[in-house]
């Protein structure tokens, strides 16, 4: 077999994970799929290249079967599985599942085949009295959930045990930790030996329909035969061995057909999304350069958000090919890409038939490139056309296409041997073999997103209502569906710019709307302020000789007026609401108003209503809600009576606010935490539950008997008198975050130190060769100006990997592990944190496995919300600082960063008064750059300020005490902290296992100015810091009155414009707790009493570093 052979269709019949193990047997190095290794919450701004995971294809197959036999495992014991002892008669039992874009998700999904089950695929875009009904009627006992997919899940549980007195077992799908722990543990293959001509048409998959009529979505089972079938029909010339990027979900056939099967025939990779919202705009284009993609499959409304964002077109062009489908794509859209250049083809295809046309470039009739929406109905299927209407001045022929059984049977049948699509095509004149999407037989109108909404249902009634003689609804490729009314004379609005009358007669009309937003689908009902009315001064709407209005001629007629219509719900200049303050009450009640508003007003809302389970928010609710909130915010600072909102940025307000925040009470709180400057946006009592779930978990997992048996043997007197490895005379250092700020001068000084025989510095990077490592080591040094001989050392070695890998081993032989790796991002919530908080437990196993010292870096962050600390937390020394032995709260614990490493100090603590493992904990305060170059990271609050004085001209004359320390004193305590053997923090004589670390010389901030002072020029002045807040505010006001590239311009010449808040929450906090150093002086021997402060030298060093 050449590695220019495909897979063949000659080849069939096969089960769809033969298709898989082929592809493992033939291209054992080709990576199937790629993924973020670590995907719940992830953010496509936070993925880095070293995130990324690839997957060859007998990995695949390997985490494949380990997935299989979790399902079977633990929480999963009692559920149903088949195999080839089993009857051949035997129908697969069927498990619904609410699956995500994620790797896991896939894993399981690939898992269930092997299992012999068949997984119906439930969509959580449906109502839960609708997915209820969906699996009483079907018969289903047992349903399995992607974490993002819990809440549903257990809603759905609770409303058949209501309703339909049904029990429904429910259970979370193996994460992929679980999974790369399950394939660590063993390498037995999960027997699949169905006989393959019994089980080729056996139902293995099933979809359901939408249910956008109305009426109960139909569920349309896939056999073996139909999914391999379909894809050796999109194995086309030309897209083999690509990179394929989509976001769309499995549970639509379009997410489910460019998938694994595509890869396997394509001999190509694709890539699993990260589980969450869809990505849209500038994220979408972030994703997918990261992804290094060259095909994307999405839905017209992400491809109108990459080309309506700057450079967007530029991007999609650069891309090999970009296909859609699910909807059409708006004319103007359409008309950029062309102008732009850019390769994209559309698709059709259905639930109930799956696919069927594309824009088959390679099959151009004639070597004629036709415009890009006609689409070639695949070979594989069978078709004819049903005459519908003569081509008439306003529109060409139309037929309804019917698509037959082809070289496999269809999923669901109207006909003998045939489905009716109810979709009118166009046929081209000159190839009638190739179609172009007309609309709907039934009137539905599909969307931007590729939702069908219904016409009838809502035209029919307000039809019927006494003020209204036409009703027309329109949303063709936009999100959301509108509605034109043409009212009867008597009751005409004669002027439409009266707001008031407007209203009005909307207040009329809903009560009909709202009992048919009763039956419809969440993404077809109809929003109060979508409802326009009709112009009478241009006279009656134009009307067939039936009497039946003109439709398509009567939208033309108001395009203007529709286009106004969505430019304004777009822009939220429609949602407006007042705000008298940003208090939380305030807040609170603006926040009713407007979920009344999108919701309905005869929603009951309270503090803790559920947006996503009682309101039922989807991503479009949710951005029409952080849109109302963002006008209504710019609308108050227009106004000029809020003081806070005068330099507020609204962009501040993350995208997913209403997801982090789902109850008005918390979405109040997070805003105004945002607008404060704090920019908490999690209720703090949930952050505290989730700390403390997940202290326990760790905790539990470190007390697992089977973690236990892989603890060193010690001697028994080893164990009684707690004698340290440390106790050695050399050492092997296992050494993380050895290219950050602190991690490159802990190797310098470790080297430094004539006791350590070896350091080994793990590195995040794509390439494994000891070079790449190097070199990636190398770099650390020179960007800070640094002689970069330590990471040539021949005491270095390299090892390429992440903390929380799973199956990483610290080698054998390493007497301490330093953890300095950790992200250092601020705007993370606590959950974005876990996979580092793995990474810290899983090193703690290791030091344990070894008996080696766990050193890690903690933060003052931990503490930062204790102002000021109460008396019994600070020593008795007269210091008033705080003491080492407290044991913090969890509420002092500050953002999801502080709240992350706090975890880890409490599981650290655990593990040394429980498990006997040897731990410190280093909670670091403010650590400045390097002494010898003023390598300080440029965008930190003080640098920011420093770099923004001569261009404001100002800086502040007070900001307390600095207890700044170089990284270069700072360092010493980690290496002493590792390699010493008197270190008390490190056994259960401490109560806590914590080292603060700050500089023991505290100096006013007139120190820190003077330093600076001779460095800049002579007319920065030191104002009163609320005189330099209120400079920085003007710069601020400056920048928004300005363009993007004048307000880029102005934040080059002052960067703290980007901390503004920051900076008004220092000022306006109480003094800062003082941290307790007595254990890092004594682990120094003293030395930590002469570190440096900040002086004239240094100031003038960092200056000159952050200037480049």
């Amino acid at each position: 077999m050449t590695d220019q052979e495909l897979l063949s269709e000659s080849e069939m019949p096969m089960l769809v994970p033969h298709l898989r193990s082929k592809m493992a047997e033939r291209y054992p190095n080709r990576v199937a799929i790629q993924a973020v290794a670590w995907s719940d919450g992830k953010k496509a701004a936070q993925i880095k290249n070293e995130d990324w995971r690839s997957i060859t294809w007998p990995e695949l197959i390997k985490l494949t079967d380990a997935t299989a036999f979790l399902l079977g495992e633990g929480r999963f014991e009692s559920w149903p599985v088949r195999t080839a002892n089993d009857s051949v008669d035997m129908a697969p039992p069927k498990i619904a599942a609410l699956v995500s874009t994620d790797i896991a998700s896939v894993l399981s999904l690939e898992g269930l085949m092997k299992r012999g089950v068949q997984s119906f695929l439930i969509s959580p875009r449906n109502s839960i009295p609708v997915l209820a009904e969906m699996l009483t009627i079907d018969d289903i006992h047992y349903l399995a959930y992607s974490r993002a997919n819990k809440d549903v899940a257990h809603a759905v549980q609770k409303h058949m045990a209501e309703h339909s007195q049904r029990s429904l077992t429910i259970a979370e799908l193996p994460n992929i930790v679980e999974i790369d722990e399950r394939a660590a543990q063993s390498s037995s293959s999960y027997p699949y030996d169905f006989d393959v001509q019994a089980e080729f048409t056996k139902p293995i998959i099933a979809l359901h329909t939408s249910g956008s009529s109305g009426s109960r979505p139909k569920i349309c089972p896939y056999t073996h035969q139909m999914l391999v079938t379909h894809t050796f029909a999109l194995q086309w010339p030309g897209f083999q061995d690509i990179t394929v990027c989509t976001t769309v979900p499995l549970f639509h056939a379009f997410g489910l057909f460019v998938g694994l099967g595509y890869a396997a025939v394509n001999r190509s990779t694709i890539t699993a999304a990260p589980a969450g919202a869809t990505f849209l705009g500038e994220e979408l284009i972030t994703f997918l350069k990261s992804a290094k993609t060259n095909f994307a499959v999405l839905v017209p409304q992400q491809i109108e958000s990459v080309a309506s964002t700057a450079g967007g077109l530029d991007f999609l062009k650069s891309m090999g090919a970009v296909l859609y489908g699910g909807a059409a794509l708006r004319p103007d859209t359409k008309q950029h890409l062309v102008d732009a250049g850019v390769n994209f083809l559309c698709g059709f295809g259905t639930t109930e038939t799956m696919a069927n046309a594309f824009a088959q470039v390679h099959k151009w009739p004639n070597g004629v490139e036709l415009d890009r929406e006609w689409m070639r109905l695949l070979d594989h299927i069978g078709y004819r056309f049903e005459f519908f209407s003569a081509a008439t001045d306003d529109t060409p022929e139309l037929s309804e296409l019917i698509i037959l059984d082809g070289k496999a049977p269809l999923p669901r049948h109207t006909i003998e041997g045939g489905f009716e699509t109810g979709d009118l095509v166009i046929r081209h004149p000159e190839y009638p073999e190739w179609i172009k999407i007309w609309g709907r037989k039934s009137n539905m109108i599909v969307l931007s997103n590729g939702e069908n909404a219904p016409v009838q249902p809502v035209e029919d009634p307000v039809c019927a209502h006494p003020w209204v003689s036409t009703a027309i609804l329109f949303g063709v490729a936009r999100p959301q569906v509108g509605l034109l009314v043409e009212l009867k004379p008597e009751h005409t609005i004669k002027d439409l710019s009266d707001s008031k009358a407007v209203e009005a007669a909307r207040n009329e009309l809903w009560p009909t709307i709202q009992k048919v937003n009763e039956d419809l689908p969440d993404f077809a009902k109809l929003f109060k302020n979508m409802i326009i009315f009709a112009d009478a001064s241009r006279g009656e709407l134009p009307r067939t000789d039936k009497g039946t209005p003109k439709r398509q001629l009567i939208l033309n007629m108001f395009t203007k007026q529709i286009d106004a219509l969505y430019d304004s719900v777009g822009s939220g200049a429609d949602s407006v609401v007042q705000i008298t303050s940003i208090e939380q009450d305030e807040l609170l009640r603006a926040i009713y108003q407007i979920l009344g508003a999108i919701y309905g007003e005869e929603k009951e809302l309270g503090p803790d209503t559920s947006l996503t389970l009682e309101l039922g928010q989807d991503s479009l609710r949710a951005t029409h809600t952080r849109t109302a909130i963002v006008s209504s915010l710019k609308a108050a600072a227009k106004e000029g009576r809020i003081p806070e909102l005068a330099s507020f940025d609204t962009s501040l307000i993350p995208a997913q606010i209403t997801y982090d925040n789902s109850t008005p009470a918390t979405l109040a709180a997070a805003l105004h935490d945002i607008i404060a400057g704090t920019k908490s946006d999690t209720k703090p009592d949930s952050q505290i539950k989730l700390m403390k779930e997940l202290i326990e978990k760790y905790t539990q997992r470190l007390s697992d008997p089977s973690s236990k048996t892989k603890q060193r043997r010690t001697s028994i007197l080893g164990g009684l008198f707690k004698r340290s490895n440390t106790a050695t005379k050399k050492h092997t250092v296992f050494l993380t975050g050895s290219t950050g700020a602190f991690g490159t001068q802990i190797l310098e000084q470790l080297l430094a130190r004539p006791e350590v025989e070896k350091v080994i510095c793990l590195i995040r990077s794509k390439e494994d060769r000891t070079a790449a490592l190097e070199r990636r080591q190398v770099e650390a040094f020179t960007s800070k100006k640094l002689d970069p001989a330590p990471a040539s050392s021949p005491k270095v070695e390299y090892l390429r990997g992440s903390p929380s890998q799973q199956g990483l081993e610290v080698p054998p032989g390493v007497t301490a592990i330093i953890h300095a790796a950790w992200s250092v991002h601020f705007n993370l919530s606590l959950i974005d944190f876990i996979p580092e908080i793995e990474g810290a437990v899983h090193l703690l196993e290791e030091a344990r496995r070894l008996g080696a010292r766990f050193v890690f870096a903690s933060s003052v962050a931990t503490l930062m919300a204790a102002t000021p600390a109460p008396e019994e937390a600070l020593t008795s020394d007269g210091q008033h600082a705080i003491d080492e032995e407290y044991d913090l709260p969890l509420e002092w614990a500050n953002l999801g960063y502080g709240r992350s490493k706090a975890v880890v100090e409490k599981v650290v603590q655990h593990a040394v008064h429980k498990e006997g493992i040897e731990a410190i904990t280093i909670r670091c305060g403010q650590i400045l750059g390097d002494a010898r170059t003023g390598s300080w990271n440029a965008h930190e609050w003080a640098p920011r300020m420093f770099r923004s004085a001569e261009a404001l001209g100002s800086l502040p004359d007070d900001l307390g005490l600095a207890d700044w320390i170089t990284v270069n004193d700072g360092m010493q305590v980690f290496v002493d902290a590792a390699l010493k053997f008197d270190v008390p923090a490190r056994t259960p004589a401490s109560k806590t296992n914590v080292i603060n670390l700050s500089n023991p010389n505290r100096v006013p901030w007139s120190n820190v100015l003077n330093s600076f002072r001779p460095h800049l020029p002579a007319s920065v002045k030191v104002v009163p810091t609320l005189e330099w807040l209120q400079n920085l505010d003007e710069a601020a006001q400056r920048g928004a009155n300005s363009s993007k590239a004048e307000y880029d311009a102005l934040v080059k010449k002052i960067p703290a414009l980007e901390l503004l808040d920051t900076y008004k929450g220092m000022a306006s906090a109480a003094a800062p707790n003082v941290l307790s150093i007595r254990n890092a002086v004594t682990l120094t021997d003293g030395k930590l009493e002469n570190a440096d402060v900040m002086n004239q030298t240094l100031a003038g060093r960092c200056l000159s570093f952050w200037k480049g």
